[in-house]
C-alpha cells in the first residue's frame, strides 16, 4: 500500500495551489483551497508544493474533535519537502486537529505540520486543550511517512481506537 501512494502512474495528482488557488505566502487562509483540492482528488492524490499554506483563520473551533482537514478514503495527501502546513494562534479552548485520518487508506506524505505551542501555553497553563498535527481514528491502512511535526500543544500524531464524531470548520 505504501509503494502505491507514491506511484503517479494511475492515479490522478490534484495541485491545490495551481489548480484550486491555494496561496501559500503564510498569511492567506488557503483552508478552504486545500480542502477543495482534497475532496476533488478522493481516490487519488493532493499535491501541496514546497510553499507556506496558512490553515486556519484567528480562531479555528471550540468544538471538540474539530479539524482543518480529513483526508477522503483510499486518497494521499503528499506535501513536497519544504511545504507547511501552519496554524496561526488559536483561542486557549481551541480542541482541534490539523488533519483527521478517519477514513480507511488515507495517507499524509511528507512536508512539515506547524502548531501553535508557543502562543497557547502562557494564556493556558493548566488546561487542556488538544491541538493535534495528525489524528488517526478508527479505521485501518493509514500511513503517515516523511511529516515532520513541531510546536503542536498537545501530539504531533495521536492514534487511538475508538468512536469519533469529527466536525469540520
Amino acid at each position: 500500500a505504501s509503494m502505491r501512494i507514491l506511484a503517479t502512474n494511475g492515479n490522478t495528482i490534484y495541485n491545490a495551489h495551481t489548480s484550486y488557488g491555494a496561496v501559500g505566502n503564510g498569511s492567506t487562509n488557503d483552508m478552504a483551497a486545500i480542502n477543495s483540492a482534497l475532496a476533488a482528488a478522493a481516490g487519488n492524490i493532493c499535491y501541496l508544493p514546497a510553499l507556506t499554506y496558512n490553515v486556519g483563520g484567528s480562531s479555528i473551533a471550540s468544538n471538540s474533535h474539530a479539524f482543518v482537514f480529513q483526508i477522503p478514503a483510499n486518497t494521499c495527501l503528499w506535501m513536497a519537502q519544504g511545504a507547511k502546513l501552519i496554524i496561526p494562534q488559536q483561542s486557549s479552548s481551541s480542541d482541534f486537529r490539523v488533519i483527521l485520518l478517519s477514513n480507511d487508506n488515507t495517507t499524509v506524505v511528507g512536508g512539515e505540520i506547524v502548531g501553535d505551542r508557543a502562543a497557547r501555553l502562557p494564556s493556558n497553563p493548566d488546561g487542556y486543550y488538544p491541538g493535534d498535527g495528525v489524528n488517526i481514528a478508527n479505521n485501518s491502512g493509514s500511513i503517515v511517512f516523511g511529516t515532520y511535526f513541531h510546536d503542536h500543544f498537545d501530539d504531533g500524531v495521536y492514534i487511538f481506537r475508538g468512536s469519533v464524531n469529527p466536525v469540520n470548520f
